[in-house]
């Protein structure tokens, strides 16, 4: 059967590792749920981290930004750790004024024209027959 376990189980990690001058090994094994995955992460570094490299996609207009959005970068440093001397705040509003701005960083791409009237209309002069 492919699936022994608990359905909710991704992986099992078995780890055997002996100490430098140890002569006897040690065996860890570990099951991985997909539970597992979606728990919070509690590191204020790595959220702060993780913002600041969602910023640079989508200041790059990166195709791999996937659903980053400014709202997202903004949620995280806000909700993470103040820094002593005030650098996070600061990049926030670094964000924020981005965000004001990105609708001329990465404009749309253009549409053919649409032309109304008669063809001698499209060139800007008379039409040839």
């Amino acid at each position: 059967e492919m699936f022994r376990g608990n359905r909710s189980d991704l992986m099992t990690v078995k780890l055997r590792y002996k100490e430098p001058k140890g002569k006897v090994s040690k065996f860890i094994k570990k099951t991985v749920s997909s539970n597992d995955l979606y728990k919070r992460v509690d590191s204020d570094n790595l959220r702060f981290a993780s913002a600041v490299a969602e910023f640079g996609l989508l200041l790059k207009n990166s195709p791999y930004r996937g659903q980053a959005s400014y709202e997202h970068v903004l949620s995280q440093v806000l909700n993470s750790k103040r820094d002593e001397k005030g650098y996070r705040m600061e990049f926030a509003d670094l964000v924020k004024q981005a965000q004001m701005l990105s609708p001329r960083l990465f404009p749309l791409p253009l549409e053919e024209p649409t032309y109304y009237g008669e063809p001698e209309n499209r060139t800007g002069g008379k039409g040839q027959k």
